[in-house]
């Protein structure tokens, strides 16, 4: 597996547990985050209170499996199955999560 790949996998997984200052490790603070196309964030910090409030609100994640990766020099994409909990109507939902990385991992993430 690709260290870009592993680098990806690994902010997921900080992510994933809610640890925030982990997660805050894997970027620098003037990334811009896009959400579908509703959501456009800029800086850490309204990162990680963006996805504590998602997760707080909208849906309880149960699982992220990863299904496919691509990556050139200068992007990672991801495809995610994510079995969650919708929390408006206590649902179980699973649906694929695609995750476009450019330029943000470092060229040695050691």
């Amino acid at each position: 597996m690709s260290t870009k790949i592993q680098f990806i996998k690994d902010m997921e997984a900080a992510a994933f547990s809610e640890n925030w200052e982990k997660f805050k490790t894997f970027f620098t603070n003037d990334m811009y985050y896009f959400v579908g196309n509703k959501t456009e964030l800029h800086s850490l910090q309204a990162i990680v209170d963006y996805l504590i409030q998602f997760r707080s609100k909208e849906l309880t994640i149960d699982n992220l499996e990863f299904l496919l990766a691509y990556e050139d020099e200068k992007t990672v994409v991801t495809e995610l199955s994510v079995k969650a909990m919708r929390k408006a109507d206590n649902k179980h939902i699973i649906y694929a999560s695609t995750h476009l990385a450019a330029e943000a991992c470092p060229t040695d993430p050691d």
